[in-house]
């Protein structure tokens, strides 16, 4: 038996429009890590050359399969709002992303089952390849957590110093392995369920 308490907060998770939710969250979220960015840029002068953000790693670990999906024409450059062409691509793609993936929620929350995707063969294509893909973001991500292993082992030391305003490229690293699990999670718990079929 299902309690009424589960039953209005489905109802009320219904009542969103989740395909415009994330993505405006991730919009405000976004922005207030670029402000961030360079907040912690100043804060670390002096500790590294080329110094990525802590700010800037947690932005690409919120938005990974959207950036690492996106490419800028050299030609078309141009600066809009203090953002170059690149971070007008990126910050497209992730609005692009979350939208996707508020649109898939609201979907199923409107108790719609039935597949996006009619051909069988196509869809069992589709999420094999989805998980080999998962699969090797997951290996590249701990390939680059263990490039990085110093940050992690001398992580005590690193919260105390100024190296704590520039963990960009750490964090970074974890993304495509933290994306990697959520990713080959759901296409291993996919594939089979298709297969039976």
């Amino acid at each position: 038996m299902v309690s009424n308490t589960s039953v209005d907060y489905r109802n009320f998770l219904r009542r969103i429009p989740w395909k415009i939710t994330l993505p405006a969250i991730i919009l405000v979220v976004t922005f207030l890590l670029l402000r961030l960015d360079k907040f912690c840029l100043v804060k670390a002068r002096g500790v590294d050359d080329m110094p990525v953000s802590t700010a800037w790693g947690l932005i690409c670990l919120l938005n990974w399969p959207a950036f690492s999906l996106t490419f800028w024409p050299r030609w078309a450059y141009f600066e809009f709002f203090g953002l170059d062409s690149w971070d007008w691509g990126r910050l497209i793609a992730a609005l692009s992303f979350w939208a996707l993936i508020g649109w898939l929620l609201d979907r199923k929350l409107s108790g719609s089952v039935g597949p996006i995707i009619r051909r069988r063969w196509l869809r069992i294509c589709l999420c094999t390849l989805g998980l080999l893909i998962a699969l090797l973001a997951l290996g590249i991500g701990i390939l680059e957590t263990i490039g990085n292993g110093y940050m992690w082992v001398h992580f005590r030391e690193v919260l105390r110093s100024n190296w704590v305003y520039v963990l960009g490229r750490e964090i970074n690293s974890l993304a495509p392995a933290i994306w990697g699990v959520i990713f080959s999670s759901y296409f291993a718990n996919k594939l089979p369920r298709m297969l039976k079929r």
